[in-house]
């Protein structure tokens, strides 16, 4: 464990694919031997090659009860396994079943307290007296309380626990919480305005006594894996042609679409009629489109392909457009692999990365560098070989972040001053 300066091995369970890499990139990066495997691949074999073991189980979308009980299996498998530290990483803007999810592993492994660091101060999301902000934003009012699968109802952390919430209590800084007496389960609920707060939470908690379960997003997960190493250099963003598929229907990701377009970056966008065809992407038009792609990025050096489709102003709570836009980015987006394997892509958001994942047959990842924060450039071992993949959650990300890996990638430059 931590405690007296041993660490053990580490299991860190993600809802979805983008954010198992962002976070898993924080142990990778310090020289950790760190290893993604898909759910059903997870056993003690796997373990015992990685210090941590980063694993996706796809339940962001699903039934609350039903993220319980596969968090619960594979949290109860890790144990079996002898990992001791289980990382639950949740969604920095506070989506999906981390409410679940926590209690899950902490049944499993009969843990008596969990860690919460929900905020992400290095992408403005922070937790103030209890209440979750994204851009000085409370929570509920931010682009996740518009969000059709998974819409944030609440602004206190504890709030979202819903059935759980009685377990879960409030903490502003380590010191409240070092004063205060454990005499009950809990899940600790820690304030975070910077990323110095975060490093002095890891401080207050790191020697806790019987804490093996810790929860939050990719900034707290980064302040603990310093504990296994010694930071290495990164890997360098290839020079080849550039191609990004956008599934996602996040507001943030479709100004980013907007910006690199408005800077010259060529983009095919799909249309609602293409979108809502089953039978879409069997059709010569999906494969037309597929060339038309990879003819531009061999011509221009880049190409875009977004969905279109856009995050609705209120949310109707079906689960409709994300899922589906997603699924055809991502299929789409192995179309073009199998026209121009050797160019750099980039996969916006966890379902579309998920989607395309599958339809290339990915049979293990390898993270290899951050180039910008929260966006993970991979190795991924397919049918089409070796891809380069750059990957990002929908929500992440500033406005010219296309461009400026554009001129990176293509351009040999290291920044987004022109195109």
């Amino acid at each position: 464990m931590f405690h007296n300066g041993t660490v053990n091995r580490m299991l860190v369970i993600a809802d979805d694919l983008t954010g198992a890499l962002d976070t898993g990139m924080q142990f990778a990066k310090t020289g950790a031997r760190t290893l993604f495997l898909w759910r059903d691949h997870f056993d003690r074999a796997a373990c015992e090659k990685a210090d941590v073991i980063i694993v996706d189980t796809e339940t962001r979308h699903l039934g609350a009860q039903e993220a319980y009980r596969i968090v619960y299996e594979l949290a109860e498998a890790a144990r079996d396994c002898g990992i001791e530290i289980i990382y639950k990483k949740t969604d920095s803007g506070l989506r999906g079943n981390f409410s679940h999810e926590i209690p899950a592993v902490m049944d499993a492994c009969g843990c008596e307290e969990c860690i919460f660091v929900p905020a992400f101060p290095e992408m403005n999301r922070t937790v103030r007296d209890g209440i979750s902000y994204i851009d000085d934003v409370p929570v509920s009012r931010s682009i996740f309380g518009q969000d059709p699968q998974n819409p944030v109802l609440h602004d206190r952390v504890v709030d979202l626990f819903g059935e759980y919430a009685g377990i879960a209590e409030e903490f502003k800084n380590p010191s409240e919480y070092e004063a205060a007496p454990r005499e009950r389960r809990r899940i600790a609920v820690f304030d975070s305005a910077s990323a110095k707060d975060v490093r002095a939470i890891w401080q207050a908690v790191r020697d806790r006594e019987g804490t093996r379960c810790y929860a939050g997003c990719a900034s707290f997960a980064g302040v603990i894996a310093g504990e296994f190493g010694k930071g290495g250099a990164a890997e360098p963003l290839p020079r080849s042609r550039f191609i990004v598929a956008c599934g996602s229907i996040n507001d943030i990701s479709k100004r980013q679409i907007a910006c690199a377009e408005k800077a010259g970056l060529p983009l095919i966008s799909l249309t609602s009629r293409e979108l809502s065809d089953p039978d879409f992407l069997s059709s010569e038009r999906a494969k037309d489109i597929a060339c038309a792609v990879a003819d531009a990025a061999g011509r221009f050096g880049v190409c875009m392909l977004d969905t279109g489709e856009r995050m609705p102003e209120k949310s109707s709570g079906e689960n409709t457009a994300g899922p589906g836009a997603a699924a055809t980015a991502g299929r789409l987006a192995q179309m073009v692999c199998r026209e121009d394997p050797a160019a750099v892509y980039m996969i916006i958001g966890g379902d579309t990365l998920y989607s395309f994942s599958q339809a290339v047959h990915c049979k293990a990842l390898e993270l290899t560098g951050e180039p910008e924060q929260g966006t993970v450039l991979t190795k991924m071992y397919s049918d089409f070989g070796e891809l380069n993949v750059l990957t990002k959650s929908g929500g992440f990300g500033k406005e010219d972040l296309i461009v400026s890996l554009y001129n990176r990638i293509h351009l040999g430059g290291t920044g987004s001053d022109a195109v």
